[in-house]
């Protein structure tokens, strides 16, 4: 008898949420402890896992939208209003130290170190607090078990069934497509923000593909790298935007460099897009 050998199953898009979304909670609450420490890489890396999770909610936006992401997204930006003060303090403290030809006056330098401790206290407290842990709960239970799971809405149950692989590639194109509309004109200050969350977007769920299996072209994968390059250029120029409004006016020569390197840097790496 001529044995038949099974075919692997195709992972899909519903499961790959799922563990897209298991992963980013699991990241956000291996840096609960030290955060709560006041350890400014473990909040970096919390914020890092709330936006992962938003971008494959954003991937699988078709799939994935109901009630219970709206209530979840308010809280998450309650925690993240918290964690993105104290990050952008922690950065400013780093200009500080690291930087010396952007040192600020003593007065300032004090208010800075007043900050971080105040930001700092400020997350130790949300993070120990019930609205926190009610948060990841109500988080962990919408991914297993939230009403886009269920829902008999013809487009959403089709969606949950589609291989994976089928669906990633017409996603990442329409996005990359997207990044490209910038690249023939410098990005204005006022559209910076969106172009870098949309540069975040696209790097995070071009580097969860492969950990799921799936295939990703040399193309995509030079376009992440770009997206990555983006991403820290216009998140320094808005850090440097930040700290100038603390400083003497006859000190922002050095900013106006580096602010003039890093738009340079801006434009090389969206050029990269087609």
């Amino acid at each position: 008898m001529t044995k038949v050998l099974s075919k692997k199953r195709p992972l899909t898009c519903v499961r790959a949420f799922q563990r897209i979304a298991h992963a980013c909670l699991g990241d956000i609450e291996r840096g609960h402890r030290s955060a709560r420490r006041g350890d400014a890489e473990s909040i970096h890396r919390m914020r890092i896992g709330f936006t992962k999770l938003a971008a494959a909610r954003k991937f699988f936006s078709a799939m994935v939208t109901d009630d219970g992401w709206s209530a979840i997204k308010r809280e998450i930006a309650w925690l993240n209003g918290i964690l993105g003060e104290a990050r952008d303090n922690d950065v400013a403290l780093a200009y500080v130290r690291e930087m010396p030809k952007y040192s600020l006056l003593g007065a300032s330098r004090r208010e800075i170190d007043r900050r971080v401790s105040s930001g700092h206290a400020r997350v130790a407290r949300a993070l120990a607090s019930k609205r926190y842990q009610a948060l990841l709960t109500k988080i962990r239970s919408w991914i297993d078990h939230g009403l886009w799971t269920t829902t008999s809405d013809r487009a959403n149950g089709k969606l949950r069934e589609t291989p994976l692989e089928r669906f990633a590639p017409h996603r990442l194109r329409r996005w990359s497509h997207r990044l490209a509309r910038h690249k023939d004109r410098p990005i204005e200050s006022r559209r910076q923000h969106r172009v870098r969350i949309m540069a975040k977007r696209y790097r995070y769920m071009v580097e969860a593909l492969p950990e799921l299996g799936i295939e990703v072209s040399h193309s995509r994968l030079r376009e992440a790298k770009a997206a990555r390059e983006l991403q820290r250029a216009l998140g320094d120029l808005r850090d440097l935007c930040r700290i100038r409004r603390r400083i003497d006016a006859a000190r922002k020569g050095p900013f106006k460099a580096r602010e003039s390197k890093l738009s340079r840097q801006t434009q090389k790496a969206i050029a990269q897009f087609s």
